[in-house]
C-alpha cells in the first residue's frame, strides 16, 4: 500500500541523542513484546543508554506465541520496573506517526505477521526497522534499510513455533539478537541516519503515492479505451 512521505529527506528529521525505540501494535506478545522487554532489561541492568516507547494494549493468548496471563504479569513487571520503558494502552494515529518521526529505531520482531503496516508507516517517517524474516516482512525490510533477525520458517514460511523446544529457540534468538543489534548502534548511532535515509528511499520507490496514482491511472484508462 502506498504511504505518506513525512520527510523528503532525512536531513530534515531531528535523531534523538541517545537511542530512542518504538514499539506499536495490540497483539503485544505475538509480535515479540516479550522478547523485546526481556532485551530491554538486559540492556538498562547493563546501563546501555537506550529508551524504549510502547504502544499497546498488551493483548495475550493469541495462537502464534501461545501467550498466557504469566507472561502479562512478567511483561508488566519489566515495564514497571524501568523508567526508561514507557507504556501507553493507546494513541491516536498522529501520534502514533510523531512518535515515530521521533524515534531511532521501531521494533517488529514478530512470531507471525500477515503484512506488517507499521513497518510501511515506520520507514516513511525515515525510522528503521528491526524484524523477523517470517512471510512478507522480507519483502518490505532488509539489512540495508533496516535489520532483519534470521528464525526458522516452517514450510509455509512462516515463522510460527510448532513446539515448545522451537519456541524456546525463538525467544532466544530473537532477545540475543535484539541486544546484539541494539549494543551496536548505540556505539554508532550514524547507522541509525544512514538505515533511515535508505528507508526513506525505499518508501519513496516501492510506496510511493504518486506512483500508485498514476499507475490507478494507467489502469482505468486502458479499461476504459477498450
Amino acid at each position: 500500500p502506498p504511504q505518506k512521505m513525512y520527510f523528503n529527506k532525512i536531513e530534515e528529521k531531528v535523531f534523538p541523542n541517545e537511542l530512542e525505540l518504538v514499539f506499536v501494535g495490540a497483539d503485544f506478545f505475538r509480535k515479540g513484546g516479550l522478547e523485546i522487554l526481556n532485551a530491554m532489561d538486559y540492556l538498562l541492568e547493563n546501563k546501555v543508554k537506550v529508551s524504549l516507547n510502547i504502544v499497546s494494549k498488551l493483548n495475550y493468548g493469541d495462537c502464534a506465541s501461545k501467550s498466557t496471563k504469566e507472561d502479562l504479569l512478567e511483561a508488566q513487571r519489566i515495564i514497571n520496573k524501568h523508567n526508561k520503558i514507557h507504556h501507553f494502552d493507546s494513541l491516536p494515529n498522529n501520534e502514533v506517526i510523531n512518535l515515530f518521526t521521533k524515534s531511532s529505531i521501531a521494533l517488529l520482531p514478530t512470531y507471525d505477521e500477515t503484512y506488517g503496516y507499521t513497518v510501511l508507516e515506520a520507514q516513511a517517517c525515515g525510522c528503521p526497522v528491526i524484524t523477523t524474516n517470517g512471510g512478507v516482512l522480507k519483502e518490505i525490510n532488509n539489512d540495508e534499510c533496516g535489520w532483519i533477525i534470521e528464525v526458522p520458517l516452517n514450510q509455509d514460511n512462516r515463522t510460527i513455533p510448532k513446539s515448545i523446544e522451537s519456541k524456546s529457540n525463538f525467544q532466544k534468538e530473537v532477545t540475543s539478537s535484539l541486544i546484539n543489534i541494539i549494543e551496536s548502534v548505540t556505539s554508532n548511532l550514524e547507522l541509525v541516519k544512514i538505515k533511515g535515509k535508505l528507508s526513506l528511499s525505499r518508501i519513496r520507490e516501492k510506496h510511493s503515492q504518486e506512483k500508485a496514482a498514476i499507475r490507478i491511472t494507467e489502469i482505468y484508462n486502458s479499461i476504459l479505451n477498450e
